[in-house]
């Protein structure tokens, strides 16, 4: 099996892990009587407006299109790739060192947290650096690709005002007040920026590099 096999395989086993994972964590909500939110569709909803899962779906549009086409090197394909790829490592980053402490799971959320959380982005991660082109990245693809993790935190946030929920604890104003969730924010949009820039000089200053000899 050639590079360009593995390559498919391997995308297509990411995009798979998520296409099984996030309708079980959506039926789970579905049936959790005792969930923020009265009805079940409501809660089902809610699933799909956390970050994590919102960053595997992105994951796995990226994958598909790989797998469809591992060369794809548009402007329009490398801002949701690098958009895709950061979300995926901060999703796994700050679950791990921040909120896994706190989370209960149990039954098949088990496997679905874990697969969110940590096949999914280590596959992800690994694919970007072996399998696909490099030295793509420019600053006008960072420039568009940080509004899908910007716009997702304003939405979270207004929407948190209306409904009364917040997805995690470091932006929940209920119990920590606007001053420390934005502080909290603020240095997850800094967090996020330091991914992106890392992103551009691994990409275009050592794997383009490597690729090349």
């Amino acid at each position: 099996m050639n590079k360009t096999a593995i390559a498919k395989v391997w995308f297509g086993i990411i995009a798979i892990q998520v296409a099984i994972v996030i309708p079980i964590r959506v039926v789970i909500e579905f049936n959790n009587i005792y969930g923020q939110f009265d009805t079940p569709i409501a809660r089902s909803l809610n699933v799909l407006l956390y970050f994590t899962n919102l960053s595997n779906i992105l994951v796995a549009i990226v994958s598909i299109l790989l797998v469809t086409n591992l060369n794809r090197n548009s402007h329009r394909f490398e801002v949701v790739q690098l958009s895709a790829l950061v979300s995926i490592i901060v999703a796994g980053l700050v679950y791990w060192l921040v909120l896994a402490g706190d989370d209960k799971v149990e039954g098949i959320d088990v496997y679905t947290n874990f697969a969110v959380h940590t096949t999914v982005p280590i596959m992800f991660v690994l694919g970007w650096i072996f399998f696909v082109q490099h030295g793509n990245t420019t600053l006008k693809t960072i420039k568009f690709a940080v509004l899908f993790p910007v716009g997702w935190a304003i939405m979270a946030m207004i929407r948190g005002s209306l409904v009364d929920w917040y997805p995690y604890p470091f932006m929940d104003v209920r119990d920590i007040g606007y001053s420390a969730a934005l502080i909290n924010m603020t240095f997850v949009t800094i967090f996020f920026l330091a991914l992106f820039f890392g992103v551009y000089l691994i990409d275009n200053k050592v794997l383009n590099r490597i690729n090349r000899h």
